[in-house]
Protein backbone atom coordinates (compact mmCIF):
# COMPACT_ATOMS: atom_id res chain seq x y z
CA UNK A 1 0.00 0.00 0.00
CA UNK A 2 1.46 3.51 -0.87
CA UNK A 3 2.79 5.96 1.40
CA UNK A 4 2.66 8.44 -0.49
CA UNK A 5 -0.57 9.98 0.13
CA UNK A 6 -0.14 10.01 4.10
CA UNK A 7 -1.05 13.27 5.32
CA UNK A 8 -1.30 14.56 8.66
CA UNK A 9 -0.73 11.07 9.67
CA UNK A 10 2.39 10.48 8.18
CA UNK A 11 4.04 10.39 12.09
CA UNK A 12 1.37 7.90 14.12
CA UNK A 13 1.85 5.41 10.63
CA UNK A 14 5.39 5.66 11.40
CA UNK A 15 5.28 4.99 14.70
CA UNK A 16 3.15 2.31 14.26
CA UNK A 17 5.58 0.48 12.21
CA UNK A 18 8.50 1.25 15.06
CA UNK A 19 6.17 -0.99 17.90
CA UNK A 20 7.80 -4.12 18.67
CA UNK A 21 5.83 -6.58 16.35
CA UNK A 22 5.15 -8.56 19.82
CA UNK A 23 3.73 -5.63 21.33
CA UNK A 24 1.90 -4.75 18.16
CA UNK A 25 0.50 -8.25 18.11
CA UNK A 26 -0.34 -7.92 21.87
CA UNK A 27 -2.50 -4.69 20.60
CA UNK A 28 -4.18 -6.62 18.15
CA UNK A 29 -5.76 -9.17 20.33
CA UNK A 30 -6.59 -7.72 22.90
CA UNK A 31 -8.87 -5.15 21.57
CA UNK A 32 -10.48 -7.21 18.66
CA UNK A 33 -12.22 -9.38 21.70
CA UNK A 34 -14.62 -6.01 21.83
CA UNK A 35 -17.38 -5.65 18.99
CA UNK A 36 -16.21 -3.15 16.28
CA UNK A 37 -14.52 -2.35 13.10
CA UNK A 38 -10.73 -1.75 13.33
CA UNK A 39 -8.85 -4.33 12.22
CA UNK A 40 -5.22 -5.75 11.21
CA UNK A 41 -3.18 -2.53 11.43
CA UNK A 42 -5.53 -0.07 12.49
CA UNK A 43 -5.36 -0.85 15.75
CA UNK A 44 -1.64 -0.27 15.97
CA UNK A 45 -2.24 2.78 14.35
CA UNK A 46 -4.90 4.32 16.60
CA UNK A 47 -2.57 3.51 19.39
CA UNK A 48 0.14 5.45 18.20
CA UNK A 49 -2.53 8.44 17.50
CA UNK A 50 -3.30 7.90 21.06
CA UNK A 51 0.40 7.83 22.29
CA UNK A 52 0.75 10.96 21.19
CA UNK A 53 -3.12 12.79 21.72
CA UNK A 54 -3.34 15.70 23.82
CA UNK A 55 -6.63 17.34 25.12
CA UNK A 56 -10.43 17.19 24.07
CA UNK A 57 -11.51 14.33 21.07
CA UNK A 58 -15.10 13.38 20.26
CA UNK A 59 -15.76 10.33 18.39
CA UNK A 60 -19.18 10.00 16.65
CA UNK A 61 -19.95 6.76 16.20
CA UNK A 62 -18.69 4.89 18.67
CA UNK A 63 -20.45 1.16 18.47
CA UNK A 64 -19.44 -1.44 21.26
CA UNK A 65 -16.26 0.43 22.25
CA UNK A 66 -13.43 -0.84 20.32
CA UNK A 67 -11.87 2.56 19.04
CA UNK A 68 -12.60 4.54 22.33
CA UNK A 69 -11.10 1.69 24.63
CA UNK A 70 -7.68 2.17 22.45
CA UNK A 71 -8.16 5.65 22.48
CA UNK A 72 -8.64 5.67 26.42
CA UNK A 73 -5.79 2.85 26.58
CA UNK A 74 -2.87 4.31 24.55
CA UNK A 75 -3.60 8.15 26.36
CA UNK A 76 -3.34 9.63 30.09
CA UNK A 77 -4.04 12.81 28.67
CA UNK A 78 -6.77 12.47 26.57
CA UNK A 79 -10.56 13.47 27.55
CA UNK A 80 -12.83 11.55 25.23
CA UNK A 81 -16.36 12.32 24.54
CA UNK A 82 -18.58 9.71 23.18
CA UNK A 83 -21.74 10.21 20.62
CA UNK A 84 -23.80 7.59 19.60
CA UNK A 85 -27.42 6.82 19.99
CA UNK A 86 -26.41 3.51 21.35
CA UNK A 87 -28.75 2.11 18.36
CA UNK A 88 -27.22 1.74 15.32
CA UNK A 89 -27.01 3.69 11.95
CA UNK A 90 -29.68 1.87 9.43
CA UNK A 91 -27.36 -0.06 8.01
CA UNK A 92 -26.80 -2.22 11.33
CA UNK A 93 -30.89 -2.53 11.98
CA UNK A 94 -30.96 -5.89 10.54
CA UNK A 95 -27.74 -7.10 13.08
CA UNK A 96 -29.17 -5.53 16.35
CA UNK A 97 -32.78 -5.89 16.06
CA UNK A 98 -33.60 -3.02 17.31
CA UNK A 99 -31.08 -3.98 20.28
CA UNK A 100 -29.65 -0.77 22.58
CA UNK A 101 -26.34 -1.47 23.51
CA UNK A 102 -25.11 1.75 25.69
CA UNK A 103 -24.98 -0.71 29.08
CA UNK A 104 -22.67 -2.65 26.58
CA UNK A 105 -20.33 -0.07 25.39
CA UNK A 106 -20.23 0.97 29.37
CA UNK A 107 -19.24 -2.28 30.57
CA UNK A 108 -16.20 -2.02 27.85
CA UNK A 109 -15.08 1.43 29.19
CA UNK A 110 -15.58 0.30 32.57
CA UNK A 111 -11.36 0.21 32.94
CA UNK A 112 -10.97 4.00 31.90
CA UNK A 113 -14.26 5.81 34.51
CA UNK A 114 -13.90 8.86 34.75
CA UNK A 115 -11.90 9.25 31.26
CA UNK A 116 -14.48 9.78 29.01
CA UNK A 117 -18.03 11.58 28.66
CA UNK A 118 -21.33 9.92 26.87
CA UNK A 119 -23.47 12.30 24.55
CA UNK A 120 -26.38 9.41 23.51
CA UNK A 121 -28.13 11.63 20.68
CA UNK A 122 -27.94 12.09 16.94
CA UNK A 123 -24.53 13.40 15.86
CA UNK A 124 -25.83 17.09 14.94
CA UNK A 125 -28.11 17.53 17.72
CA UNK A 126 -24.87 16.80 20.05
CA UNK A 127 -22.45 19.21 18.64
CA UNK A 128 -24.44 22.10 19.09
CA UNK A 129 -23.53 21.29 23.27
CA UNK A 130 -19.85 22.41 22.14
CA UNK A 131 -18.58 25.41 21.39
CA UNK A 132 -16.82 26.78 18.57
CA UNK A 133 -13.21 26.05 18.20
CA UNK A 134 -12.69 23.85 21.33
CA UNK A 135 -12.25 20.62 20.48
CA UNK A 136 -8.03 18.81 19.14
CA UNK A 137 -9.23 16.20 17.21
CA UNK A 138 -12.69 14.73 16.14
CA UNK A 139 -13.44 10.77 15.13
CA UNK A 140 -15.58 10.47 12.49
CA UNK A 141 -17.25 7.05 12.33
CA UNK A 142 -20.49 6.64 12.30
CA UNK A 143 -23.45 6.43 9.60
CA UNK A 144 -21.55 5.48 6.28
CA UNK A 145 -24.11 7.72 3.56
CA UNK A 146 -23.86 10.50 1.92
CA UNK A 147 -25.52 12.78 3.59
CA UNK A 148 -25.04 11.71 7.23
CA UNK A 149 -21.09 11.71 6.20
CA UNK A 150 -21.24 14.81 4.63
CA UNK A 151 -23.15 16.54 7.96
CA UNK A 152 -21.45 15.05 10.44
CA UNK A 153 -18.16 16.99 8.82
CA UNK A 154 -19.93 20.08 8.42
CA UNK A 155 -21.34 20.39 11.95
CA UNK A 156 -18.09 18.97 13.68
CA UNK A 157 -15.56 21.14 11.46
CA UNK A 158 -16.49 24.67 13.37
CA UNK A 159 -16.19 22.76 17.00
CA UNK A 160 -12.45 21.86 15.88
CA UNK A 161 -9.61 24.10 17.05
CA UNK A 162 -7.29 25.99 14.50
CA UNK A 163 -4.58 23.21 13.65
CA UNK A 164 -6.88 20.29 15.07
CA UNK A 165 -7.57 16.76 13.41
CA UNK A 166 -10.32 16.00 11.86
CA UNK A 167 -9.96 12.15 11.53
CA UNK A 168 -12.40 9.06 10.53
CA UNK A 169 -12.64 5.46 9.54
CA UNK A 170 -13.71 3.45 6.36
CA UNK A 171 -12.04 5.58 3.65
CA UNK A 172 -10.71 2.72 0.79
CA UNK A 173 -7.22 2.72 -0.62
CA UNK A 174 -8.38 4.60 -4.34
CA UNK A 175 -6.83 1.91 -6.40
CA UNK A 176 -8.65 -1.03 -4.27
CA UNK A 177 -10.44 -2.95 -6.99
CA UNK A 178 -13.04 -3.42 -4.71
CA UNK A 179 -13.96 -0.44 -3.86
CA UNK A 180 -16.62 0.08 -1.36
CA UNK A 181 -18.24 2.79 1.16
CA UNK A 182 -18.70 5.16 -2.55
CA UNK A 183 -20.57 7.16 -0.58
CA UNK A 184 -18.66 8.18 2.64
CA UNK A 185 -15.41 8.51 0.34
CA UNK A 186 -17.67 10.58 -2.03
CA UNK A 187 -18.74 12.90 0.84
CA UNK A 188 -15.12 13.15 2.65
CA UNK A 189 -13.61 14.08 -0.40
CA UNK A 190 -15.74 17.07 -1.11
CA UNK A 191 -16.02 18.73 3.02
CA UNK A 192 -12.51 17.63 3.77
CA UNK A 193 -9.76 16.54 0.89
CA UNK A 194 -10.88 18.92 -1.39
CA UNK A 195 -11.88 21.99 0.98
CA UNK A 196 -9.96 24.80 1.67
CA UNK A 197 -11.31 24.80 5.15
CA UNK A 198 -8.41 21.94 5.65
CA UNK A 199 -5.05 20.67 4.71
CA UNK A 200 -2.84 18.00 5.28
CA UNK A 201 -5.38 15.44 4.06
CA UNK A 202 -4.13 11.80 4.18
CA UNK A 203 -5.29 8.37 4.33
CA UNK A 204 -3.85 5.08 5.42
CA UNK A 205 -5.26 1.71 5.58
CA UNK A 206 -8.63 2.80 5.79
CA UNK A 207 -8.22 5.66 7.94
CA UNK A 208 -8.21 9.16 6.38
CA UNK A 209 -7.05 12.75 8.48
CA UNK A 210 -6.83 16.37 7.66
CA UNK A 211 -5.94 19.22 9.81
CA UNK A 212 -8.08 22.47 10.29
CA UNK A 213 -6.80 25.70 8.67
Amino acid sequence: MSTNNLGCLRPYVKVAQLLNPQFRESLINQFSTIKGFLINFQIPLICAFGIYARGKMVEVGCWFGRTSSVLLFSSDDLKLFCVDTFRGSEEHQSELQGRYFREDFEKTLAPYRGRYVIHEGMSHEVAVQFEDNSLDYVWIDASHDYLNVKRDVEVWTPKLKLGGLLLGHDYPEPTDPNGGFEELTRAVNETVRDSSLFSDFGYFCGIWGARKL
